[in-house]
C-alpha cells in the first residue's frame, strides 16, 4: 500500500495543489499531514479546505496553533516572536474565517493511523514533543528514544522542513520535507509516499513544481 505525508504547507494552496494531483495519479487514498497548514503564504482557508476534502490525518502545528490561539495570547506571542514572525501570524490570523480559526484549534497534536496493519504516528516535529525537531543526522540514541514514544511501525514528522527516512530498530521515521517553503528558493515543495508492501518499509520524498 502506498499512503502520502506531506507537511510545513504554510498556507502554500498552489503546491498542495500539485502534491494532490501526483497523490491522486499514484492512486493513494490515504494522505496523512504534520502540521503547520498556515502562516507564510495567503491561502488558508482554501489550504484547510482541501485537507478536509481529502479526508486527510492531520495534526496541528506550532503555527496552527499560535493563529488559533491569537486573538487570547496577542501580547505573549508579540512578546516571544520576532516582529516579522508576529506579523505574519496576525496576518493568517485576519484571513482565516472563524470555523477554520477554531479547526486549528481543534486539531490533535498526535495521531494515529493504519496502512495495511501497520501503524502510523503522525506528529509535528517528534512523538516525544511539538518544538523540538528531528533531522537525519539527529543522533540515533534520539531516535531511539523518540520510538520508544511513538510505539509504531512508521512515525511521519514534519517541522525541521529536512525531508528524510530513517529506519530504527524497524521503525521507519518519515519527514516529507515543505510544500510551503522551499528549500532553494524556487517554486518547489517536496512530500513523502511511503510504501508499507516493501522490506523493510520505504519512503521517497517527491518533488513539485507549482505556480504562483
Amino acid at each position: 500500500m502506498l499512503f502520502a505525508v506531506l507537511g510545513d504547507i504554510h498556507g502554500n494552496l498552489p503546491a498542495l495543489e500539485a502534491a494532490l494531483v501526483e497523490i491522486d495519479r499514484n492512486g493513494i487514498r490515504l494522505v496523512c499531514c504534520t502540521g503547520d497548514l498556515v502562516v507564510g503564504h495567503p491561502y488558508p482557508n482554501e489550504v484547510i479546505d482541501r485537507l478536509q476534502e481529502v479526508r486527510a490525518v492531520t495534526v496541528q502545528g506550532v503555527k496552527d496553533r499560535e493563529t488559533a490561539l491569537f486573538k487570547r495570547r496577542t501580547e505573549r506571542l508579540r512578546a516571544r516572536l520576532s516582529p516579522e514572525a508576529f506579523a505574519e501570524v496576525e496576518e493568517t490570523y485576519r484571513r482565516t474565517r472563524s470555523a477554520h480559526i477554531e479547526a486549528l484549534g481543534r486539531l490533535p497534536r498526535r495521531a494515529m493511523t493504519t496502512a495495511e496493519g501497520v501503524s502510523v504516528l503522525v506528529c509535528h516535529s517528534c512523538p516525544s514533543g511539538q518544538e523540538d525537531g528531528l533531522y537525519e543526522d539527529t543522533p540515533r540514541s534520539r531516535f531511539q528514544r523518540e520510538r520508544e514514544c511513538a510505539n509504531a511501525g512508521i512515525v511521519a514528522c514534519g517541522m525541521t522542513h529536512a525531508a528524510f527516512a530513517v529506519d530504527v530498530d524497524g521503525t521507519l521515521f518519515v519527514n516529507p520535507g515543505s510544500l510551503g517553503i522551499s528549500q532553494d528558493g524556487g517554486p518547489r515543495g517536496t512530500f513523502a509516499i511511503v510504501d508499507t508492501d516493501a522490506t523493510p518499509l520505504r519512503a521517497e520524498a517527491v518533488a513539485v513544481a507549482y505556480g504562483g
